[in-house]
């Protein structure tokens, strides 16, 4: 098997005032539209002037020596007790994925909303203050930083996405920014010589995951049913993946690829998933992009005729995610009182 993950430099879309007729762009555009169609995973280099190599291993030095610490000194932010905000530190084997057990421990982060917001007030998942860990200001200006630089990259890589279907380069950025895109954060440690699953088989929920990883490895892509290749480590990039969102959103023609953390690493790894998705009050309608004659044409050209991925659907995303996201955490979710949310929706 010679299928590898293709790498491309978005540098073009990453300057000020991109010029979107560019040969560049286009050749960007092109490259992300056949990675998308088939693999739904990417490299990305290029990125330096909005994600500086500073504020990245800023944060993976922040990480090593939190994660060194006692579990007792890690549990002092422990998720629990956050709630609904779902923030904080968790430990290996309370996240699941597909029923299962990870052995990854990590910490959640996201955007920040004061006690007092309205979204916190009207109950929302995911929305509160972060849990940061010691040295607070340390790890909030890191955090936030990096979270912000991301944020930029995010609308960078989804007007190149939207380019790539023929459609202005706006089109999903208006709906990411009514009135700001949800971005989760996380930082995961997966323990070396563990035969527990690091992550199980899965995709990701949302629109767009930017992922950095470290040099160790592990990270693994179905192409095909039972067909794994792997994703390794690039010098200088990140790993971009499709999640379901934007597979339901273009009808299929985008593909969200499952793929897992293998077991039994030799040595301890550390990634960074950012997800990118649209803001929670927006409204999801793939129909919008069925009857634009550019997108059917690729829908067509790529043979995906999946009922269920094409079936007249409009989703609102804040109760999409939160459906989601209550999977990996049951517990934690009952205990905060967003069962009986959860049932309303």
């Amino acid at each position: 098997m010679n299928e590898t993950i293709p790498i491309i430099n978005i540098s073009a879309l990453c300057v000020d005032e991109p010029n979107y007729t560019s040969k560049e762009i286009h050749l960007i555009t092109n490259a992300i539209n056949k990675a998308c169609s088939s693999y739904g995973f990417f490299y990305i280099t290029g990125y330096e002037s909005i994600v500086s190599s500073k504020s990245i291993s800023n944060l993976e030095s922040l990480a090593t020596t939190f994660f060194n610490q006692t579990q007792q000194e890690k549990m002092n932010i422990s998720m629990k007790q956050s709630g609904l905000h779902w923030k904080g530190y968790f430990p290996s084997g309370d996240e699941l994925t597909s029923g299962s057990p990870d052995a990854k421990e990590g910490i959640y982060f996201g955007e920040e909303y004061s006690l007092d917001s309205p979204q916190v007030l009207h109950k929302l998942a995911m929305h509160g203050p972060n849990q940061f860990p010691t040295p607070k200001e340390q790890w909030r200006s890191a955090v936030l930083h990096y979270m912000n630089a991301l944020t930029i990259l995010g609308l960078r890589l989804m007007r190149g996405i939207a380019l790539s279907l023929n459609l202005p380069s706006n089109h999903f950025e208006k709906i990411f920014m009514q009135p700001k895109p949800f971005t989760p954060f996380r930082i995961f440690r997966y323990p070396g010589n563990d035969s527990r699953q690091g992550v199980g088989r899965h995709t990701d929920y949302g629109c767009l995951t930017i992922l950095k990883q470290d040099d160790v490895g592990g990270l693994e892509v179905e192409i095909e049913p039972n067909t794994w290749i792997k994703a390794p480590p690039v010098s200088n990039s990140f790993v971009v993946n499709i999640g379901d969102m934007l597979e339901i959103w273009t009808s299929g023609v985008y593909k969200a690829t499952p793929h897992r953390v293998k077991p039994g690493l030799k040595k301890t790894r550390m990634s960074m998933p950012f997800f990118f998705d649209p803001s929670f009050d927006a409204v999801i309608d793939p129909k919008e992009l069925r009857q634009d004659s550019s997108v059917l044409k690729l829908t067509n050209a790529a043979g995906t005729t999946d009922v269920e991925v094409q079936k007249d659907v409009i989703i609102k995303y804040g109760e999409y995610i939160t459906h989601k996201v209550a999977h990996v955490f049951p517990e934690l979710f009952e205990d905060s009182g967003g069962k009986d949310r959860l049932s309303k929706l």
